[in-house]
């Protein structure tokens, strides 16, 4: 009776061992799964008229990404591990306007994009499916 239990215990202690480390270092990643993905892309877009600039200034906490200066048509991205605790803003500056947005909140995002698309003159949130469409 002994050893019966004690290969139950060893084996529930593999299991909440490997969902730990599963959950811990985020490599239970399925395509569109209940887990969350081992990146975040956040791409920006400039499709603004008359040829304007679009000036972005990105950050974390941490991580400073600078000032990007975008013409019409030119995009950036940046890449992540989302964390429980991941938010990143960003400022937005053109001729006519500035706006500051969080780009990017754990909570609001972790299964909404993996892919995360912001275009303007439009804002867009939302994920590339396989056919790189924007949905939500």
């Amino acid at each position: 009776m002994s050893i019966s239990v004690s290969k139950v215990v060893v084996s529930s202690l593999c299991m909440i061992l490997g969902l730990r480390i599963c959950f811990k270092f985020n490599v239970c990643v399925s395509e569109d799964g209940i887990f969350p993905p081992l990146k975040v892309t956040v791409t920006i877009i400039n499709n603004l008229s008359g040829g304007k600039q679009l000036t972005v200034h990105c950050k974390d906490k941490k991580n400073d990404f600078g000032f990007k200066e975008l013409q019409v048509g030119q995009n950036w991205s940046f890449i992540f591990p989302p964390w429980f605790t991941s938010l990143y803003f960003c400022s937005f500056a053109w001729s006519t306007g500035f706006h500051y947005f969080d780009i990017y909140v754990h909570n609001r995002d972790i299964y909404r994009c993996k892919h995360c698309i912001w275009e303007f003159p439009y804002v867009i949130i939302g994920k590339v499916n396989k056919n790189n469409n924007h949905g939500m």
